[in-house]
């Protein structure tokens, strides 16, 4: 499936229309690690507002440490096999099958700052119509994941070059404590047999994304083109796609689309939120952590730095 380049309005506006009162419709966004899959999330979501769109990760059902240790599949974290792919099944049919007036329904987290998933970390109103979850393994054709897919009413394959990919990768890895060689070793081996079984699930999209940058003036109508959705072919140069800035050039662009949010070290969480404004309205990074209590210094070196997965 040929990639389709999308600005964040344009994908906001896609999601939107799936958004419909008394409803309830489940959105899939799938890649490799690193393709940028929680930015994207928290963008479509936020642009959205809490009264039409919520985010439920599937990484919530990572296997704990000590079970992954038990199975011998510890230095494997992240693989296809080391989530609990029935309970996230049950928990997108659950979602699936809400309605307004039904209880809400509690869904768990992922907490990068300790590796571990935590129960009951979001909850899900059932009178908000869209749910947008996002993760590794939506269009996986082994276990329980076609249970989970068969409740999507779309899914979006988000496509980015390895280059940019695995450059990602790195840098996160190393944020949350790997040395450079550690980072570059679990980006390189263990992501990336992970991210080869990926993109051969990518036929089972919707739409293959490659998300840009490109801001449209507020009165053009959206372009058409090839590809699912009406968007247009991806057009940048290999390798410039995700680089695409704001002003909608290729290379080197540092718009919300090119997901190159590197922390402002001189303006923090602000200043993060500030790097990415984007057509669609102000946007936040992945990486929100640190605890309430931390002092301004402890805040910046866990929050100074925005990350994609």
């Amino acid at each position: 499936m040929t990639p389709v380049a999308a600005t964040t309005p344009e994908l906001v506006e896609r999601a939107r229309r799936l958004a419909v009162a008394g409803e309830r419709r489940i959105l899939g966004i799938v890649g490799a690690p690193g393709a940028g899959k929680s930015t994207l999330a928290h963008a479509v979501v936020g642009a959205l507002g809490p009264a039409l769109a919520v985010e439920v990760g599937m990484d919530g059902y990572h296997l704990s440490d000590a079970v992954l240790a038990d199975l011998g599949r510890r230095d494997r974290k992240g693989a296809v096999d080391t989530f609990d792919d029935a309970g996230y099944a049950a928990l997108v049919a659950r979602l699936a099958g809400a309605r307004p007036g039904d209880p809400p329904v509690y869904a768990p987290v992922f907490r990068r700052e300790i590796e571990e998933p935590v129960a009951a970390g979001v909850a899900v109103p059932s009178d908000v119509p869209l749910v947008v979850t996002e993760g590794n393994y939506l269009l996986a054709a082994t276990g329980a994941w076609p249970q989970a897919r068969a409740r999507m009413a779309e899914v979006w394959y988000l496509d980015v070059p390895d280059d940019v990919r695995l450059a990602r990768l790195e840098e996160r890895h190393r944020a949350f404590g790997k040395s450079r060689d550690e980072a570059r070793r679990w980006a390189r081996g263990s992501d990336q047999v992970n991210a080869e079984l990926i993109a051969a699930t990518r036929a089972g999209a919707d739409v293959v994304v490659r998300w840009v940058g490109r801001r449209r003036h507020p009165g053009a109508s959206p372009r058409r083109g090839q590809g699912r959705g009406g968007f247009a072919p991806a057009r940048c140069g290999s390798g410039d796609e995700a680089g695409a800035g704001t002003d909608g050039r290729c290379g080197g662009g540092r718009g919300v689309g090119a997901l190159r949010l590197l922390g402002r070290r001189d303006g923090g969480v602000a200043g993060l939120r500030r790097a990415v404004r984007g057509g669609a309205g102000e946007l936040w990074p992945a990486a929100r952590r640190g605890s309430r209590g931390a002092g301004r210094g402890a805040r910046r070196s866990r929050r100074g730095r925005a990350l994609v997965r």
